[in-house]
């Protein structure tokens, strides 16, 4: 036994509760038993339900198991893309490289479009006044083996294992599998280091009277990489995928700005040390945090999106195996429908970049978001309809180009109202297979239902509210497959 085992011997005694529906499976096509206890089931639906409590006990696990540290480093027996050395010649050559500090008193200094007090006005919208606790980066100290005991399985995990804390379930040899992180929730340092406004730093300055960690702070990664990376490889973790900054590297956002030389060597350093330690580097170019002044809807994102993934790609591909172009991109626009191409631009015009003229190797993606949708009641066809039509939305719109090379639904394109326009066929042409694997977070599940006075009516009236998103959802219900949404398509 370790220094610092788990010990557990005591049982424990609670409250719990059985829920009993009725063996009659309802009108809706689903069983009562996925709807939590206290919800309000749909009016076609029906069921008895009951509830008991009752006290139970259970022996509480122990275990003696400690993490393994991967074996490090993590030497690449192969490169993706040439070294930097020679992937600078395909870099614009009238690039400026520079490094900026925020002083706020700056802004009346006209020192041209890009000067410090250009980057003092850009942070004017923005506040910020915490302080952080470091100045450099945080050298890594040894990880104690006390840090490192696994949990106990659970209990129910391998029922019929006599050792419960033999693992009964196991990855394929070739799954890869490990831990990530987004720049704006972990980094923190949003003022620092040269860094330039983006999108989610309007949500992070909102007043907070209640004094609580601000995103100024968050996890302090910013700081504190090398002390999470060795960590990560202490308790065996083998990749990390983490994004990058857009703000870190081009603070203007804008095609042509300057090009913060201090972005550069953090994420290198980054690089370096996911390596030292034996962890393969997975990296996003953007996770929902472009430039304040460069969003999805300017006509010129795919340039500006292009020309700050030549810097980082043209640095670090001959390390990265795998790229994400776009983290969920197809729940960031709303109603602003017109972003779809721009946003399908920029990424295809990046895996063009980095496959024919980087000659790269490495894997690229874009990542969606969903929320599956399953029909309310499976008989009846308008919730077939809306749970289809919902999928359409969210990821039809982004993916038929992608993946299949075909335009966005029908469904979308005929919903009046909706400021998009068919793809033409040599836009379908150069967006077609620009992924190279499939991607996305299955966070929840959904169930979908028509609206009062059915989809068409609804969908052909722009002033509707459920056409904002185009589906709204209302109340939500706990079971063992996740957290599902009533949801109403439009």
């Amino acid at each position: 036994m370790g220094p610092l085992d788990l010990l557990a011997v005591a049982a424990f005694a609670a409250a719990a509760f059985a829920y009993n529906p009725s063996a009659t499976q309802s009108k809706c096509g689903i069983s009562p038993s996925a709807y939590h206890p206290t919800a309000t089931l749909p009016e076609t639906c029906s069921a008895t339900r009951s509830i008991a409590y009752s006290k139970f006990s259970y022996t509480v696990l122990t275990t003696a198991r400690y993490a393994t540290a991967i074996p490090s480093p993590l030497v690449l027996t192969t490169t993706y893309a040439p070294p930097f050395s020679q992937a600078s010649t395909l870099l614009p050559t009238d690039v400026t490289y520079t490094s900026y500090s925020l002083n706020r008193s700056a802004t009346d200094v006209q020192d041209g479009t890009y000067g410090q007090g250009a980057y003092a006005r850009l942070w004017a919208p923005v506040s910020y006044n915490t302080t952080v606790p470091f100045t450099t980066t945080v050298s890594p100290t040894p990880i104690p083996s006390s840090e490192l005991v696994f949990p106990p399985p659970l209990y129910t995990a391998c029922p019929d294992s006599a050792d419960k804390c033999v693992d009964c379930y196991k990855l394929p040899k070739d799954f890869l599998w490990g831990v990530a992180g987004s720049a704006f929730q972990i980094e923190g340092g949003l003022t620092e280091a040269g860094r330039g406004p983006g999108a989610l730093d309007t949500i992070g300055s909102l007043p907070n009277p209640e004094g609580l960690p601000t995103a100024e702070l968050a996890d302090m990664n910013y700081w504190l990489y090398k002390q999470d990376i060795a960590r990560l490889a202490a308790i065996g973790v083998p990749n990390y995928s983490f994004s990058i900054s857009w703000t870190r590297i081009v603070p203007f956002g804008k095609a042509g700005s300057p090009i913060n030389e201090e972005g550069l060597r953090h994420y290198e350093d980054v690089i370096e040390t996911c390596l030292q330690y034996g962890i393969r580097p997975i990296v996003t170019l953007t996770h929902a945090d472009p430039p304040l002044n460069t969003s999805y809807t300017d006509p010129d994102f795919a340039d500006a999106f292009l020309y700050y993934a030549k810097e980082v790609m043209s640095r670090y591909s001959d390390r990265v195996s795998h790229w994400v172009t776009l983290n969920e991109p197809n729940i960031g626009f709303r109603l602003n429908y017109y972003a779809v191409p721009n946003i399908l631009m920029a990424h295809a015009r990046v895996y063009h970049w980095y496959k024919d003229v980087l000659k790269g190797t490495g894997l690229i993606t874009i990542k969606f978001a969903n929320n599956l949708a399953m029909p309310l009641d499976s008989t009846n066809p308008e919730d077939t309809r809306a749970a289809l039509r919902y999928q359409d939305y969210i990821l039809g719109i982004m993916a038929n180009p992608i993946f299949l090379g075909e335009n966005y639904p029908s469904e979308v394109l005929g919903t009046t109202g909706i400021n998009l326009t068919a793809l033409t066929p040599d836009e379908l042409a150069y967006i077609n297979g620009t992924s190279d694997f499939w991607s996305f977070d299955p966070y929840t599940a959904g169930f979908a239902t028509s609206p009062p006075g059915g989809i068409d009516a609804c969908a052909a009236n722009m002033s509707d509210p459920l056409l904002t998103l185009p589906l709204s959802m209302s109340g939500s219900n706990s079971v063992t497959s996740g957290i599902h949404s009533d949801l109403q398509a439009c």
